[in-house]
Formats: C-alpha cells, sequence, structure tokens
C-alpha cells in the first residue's frame, strides 16, 4: 500500500467540503431534536408514560434500543436520532469510499495512478482510511476487519470448492 498517504490527503482535499456539510446537518438535526422533546412532552409523567410504551415495543427496542432513564430529556432526544446519525454517517462513508475507488476507476483515473509508485491496493485503503475516521474507527480495527473478511471469503471459496459446487 505505497503512496496511500498522498492519495488520503487528496481525497481529504477533495471531500472536506462534503465531509463538513454533512457533519454540520447531523450536528443541526440533533440539536433541534434534543430542543424539540420538551415541547413534545409538557410534563414528566408524559414523557415516562411515552418512553415507558417505547419500551415496551420489541420493534421499537430493536430500532433504537431500550431507554433506561424514560424521565430523562436528554436520553429521550440523543436515542431518538440516533439512528438517523447512524445511517447518516453510513450513506457518508458509502459515498466516499465509493467516490474514491469506482469514481476514479470509471473516469480512467486508476490507469494514471497505476503509473506511479503506488501500491495497487492504495486508493482503496486511503478510502477506506477516510471513511473510518467518522466511525472512530482506526488502522488496527481495519486490519482486523479486513482479516476476518479474507478469512470469511477464504472458508467459503472453500466450503464451495469442497462441497463440489465448482
Amino acid at each position: 500500500m505505497t503512496g496511500w498517504r498522498g492519495l488520503m490527503r487528496l481525497a481529504w482535499r477533495r471531500d472536506r467540503i462534503m465531509i463538513g456539510v454533512v457533519l454540520v446537518c447531523i450536528w443541526l438535526l440533533s440539536y433541534y431534536s434534543a430542543v424539540a422533546v420538551p415541547t413534545l412532552y409538557t410534563t414528566t409523567d408524559q414523557l415516562v408514560a411515552a418512553n415507558s410504551a417505547a419500551n415496551a415495543s420489541t420493534g421499537v427496542v430493536a430500532m433504537y434500543g431500550h431507554l433506561y432513564n424514560t424521565a430523562s430529556v436528554g436520553g429521550v432526544a440523543a436515542n431518538k436520532v440516533a439512528m438517523i446519525d447512524f445511517l447518516t454517517l453510513a450513506f457518508l462513508v458509502i459515498a466516499i469510499v465509493r467516490r474514491h475507488t469506482r469514481a476514479e476507476e470509471e473516469a480512467g483515473r486508476f490507469e494514471l495512478l497505476g503509473a506511479t509508485p503506488v501500491g495497487r491496493l492504495a486508493p482503496l485503503g486511503a478510502a477506506m482510511i477516510l471513511a473510518g475516521r467518522w466511525f472512530d474507527v482506526d488502522l488496527f480495527t481495519l486490519a482486523i476487519v479486513a482479516t476476518c473478511a479474507l478469512a470469511t471469503w477464504a472458508a467459503l471459496v472453500a466450503a464451495v470448492i469442497l462441497g463440489g459446487l465448482l
């Protein structure tokens, strides 16, 4: 993966506006959602009743998690936007990785990169490292995930070959 640092600097330079705008939008959504919770539930009893009903529903608990303090306005606000925040960050990561891998390949810039002293997997590595920063994923975690993915792929190929499906 030689040359990934330079590619990551280039990727950050290309995406700094998009990443900044998405993160500010997530922050604004979370802030205004938290501000709106006290107006939705005017008394603590209404808040506790609504959160107890949400905790009783297995679908809501599966999507948002269990609310442990049903009288906490901040906990409810954070819990309410958590899934939207996670999905938005997931789409941001998909957009970053796609932009720096597939879009580069379609535009023909991978061939230009291939003529430089850059490793074959450097563009993918730079995109994954840049995208992983927004989920607080470090290089060690990325290495573990990549190793597990390769091990799973190898086991799948071995099962297909041994099972006679090829």
